[in-house]
């Protein structure tokens, strides 16, 4: 992961560090006061828009799926965004999701803050969409295809750390490359922009894959989203589920992290690139977000848990937009195990096909016990790429052109209206 320090002491990853920082009074408090700071300023950008009502909160879960999933997400953003008259970006407060999604999803808050600052660049241009599904395979195949054998005897020197180039350093320069420059910036650099409540939070989970717990990166710190707050009447020991990279990392250089590592630390799917190693004892290696939350709402409903009074005080209730690079109905297969083999073989094949329809089920749960605690309304949008098995757009890093067409001309189709107009009516367009 680039930025860090991979040369001085190393991060103690055990169970009394872990329990230290999840229990420590200060950093929850320190972080919960920065957080209702964060509201405070968004909804004071917001009323001032809204003439003294209160606004919806918007959360943004984007799932993972490639370049397909990145553009998109970008493209429907960036279609809502212009079919509001701009709306739907200064209420957005929080993004989380896997994968291809947060790529999309980064380069859209880079564009649209930029857009703020500088009237040369236009939010809605099709160049942006072009950028982000520029392939990104081709240099991550050039270097599995010589196994990274040459390429790790050269190291890319960024200050005075030095780092080996692979397939991961190609991904990112690449990404770099393919958005201007957009998205060449560290970690810390959106701290303050997010605390100003000028760009929505973002919030990268990566799986760490020693254990199966989640990495939360986050420009700013979120303890909150590893830290349970406790519930009267229901005591028993809990496993941390997670650790907070910049208190976790603090020492290891955490704020220098090249966010391009971070958007791919979420992103890396096995074989395809290699799994980052982080500076710890035992290592830490992580992959992939979506292997435990593909969609982000696991991390949204977190922080709507922790911020639960505030929402339901300063707004008129939250809107939970989801972009996902296919429908969440699948079809229902007929006659599974016809055969002797399938039925030897089927089960294991099963679970992993099955696996994204297993996290919608469980999280379908989470939004129903949601009205349980949470007093204001809660509305899901879902925008549905039509991506069937029949006519199946690749899962990769690089689309064709017939497929980026079909993307982007995708989100002017009438089943998606009546999703638009709903989001009208909440924004109270």
């Amino acid at each position: 992961a680039y930025g860090l320090n991979y040369t001085g002491k190393p991060a103690s990853y055990c169970y009394e560090n872990i329990d230290s920082l999840k229990h420590s009074e200060y950093l929850n408090d320190k972080d919960f006061n920065n957080h209702i700071n964060i509201l405070n300023n968004w909804r004071l950008r917001n009323v001032l828009l809204e003439k003294n009502r209160k606004p919806k909160l918007i959360i943004i879960n984007t799932s993972g799926g490639g370049l397909r999933s990145a553009l998109w997400t970008f493209t429907v953003l960036q279609y809502i965004d212009s079919v509001t008259g701009g709306k739907l970006w200064p209420q957005i407060h929080l993004i989380t999701g896997a994968s291809g999604g947060m790529i999309g999803a980064a380069y859209f808050r880079e564009v649209f803050y930029r857009a703020k600052k500088d009237s040369t660049i236009r939010p809605y241009a099709k160049t942006h969409l072009k950028n982000i599904s520029a392939d990104l395979l081709n240099p991550i195949m050039f270097t599995m295809a010589v196994n990274d054998m040459f390429i790790r005897h050269q190291t890319k020197k960024i200050g005075k750390k030095k780092y080996t180039k692979d397939r991961g350093y190609a991904f990112e320069k690449q990404l770099i490359e393919n958005t201007k420059g957009f998205l060449n910036k560290k970690l810390y650099d959106y701290k303050i922009l997010e605390e100003r409540a000028e760009i929505p939070l973002m919030i990268l989970t990566p799986t760490i894959t020693n254990d199966g717990r989640r990495l939360v990166i986050s420009s700013t710190t979120a303890t909150h989203l590893v830290n349970s707050e406790p519930i009267k009447k229901v005591n028993f020991e809990d496993l941390p589920e997670a650790i907070e990279f910049r208190t976790f990392f603090q020492n290891q250089d955490a704020d220098s992290l090249w966010f391009t590592s971070a958007l791919r630390m979420n992103a890396t799917f096995p074989y395809i690139m290699p799994n980052s190693s982080l500076p710890s004892y035992p290592e830490i290696q992580v992959m992939d977000a979506g292997i435990r939350d593909n969609y982000g709402l696991v991390m949204a409903y977190k922080h709507l848990f922790a911020f639960r009074n505030w929402i339901k005080t300063n707004t008129s209730g939250v809107v939970i937009i989801q972009l996902r690079d296919k429908p969440k109905k699948f079809p229902i297969k007929d006659n599974p195990l016809n055969s002797l083999f399938k039925s030897l073989f089927n089960p294991l094949g099963s679970f992993y096909g099955n696996w994204a329809n297993i996290q919608n089920f469980d999280q379908d749960d989470l939004l129903h016990y949601a009205g349980a605690w949470f007093d204001a309304p809660i509305d899901v949008i879902s925008f549905e790429l039509q991506n069937t098995e029949q006519n199946a757009i690749s899962l990769s890093w690089h689309l064709t052109t017939k497929e980026k067409q079909r993307i982007i001309t995708s989100i002017r189709d009438s089943i998606y209206m009546e999703k638009i107009n709903r989001l009208k009516q909440l924004l109270e367009y």
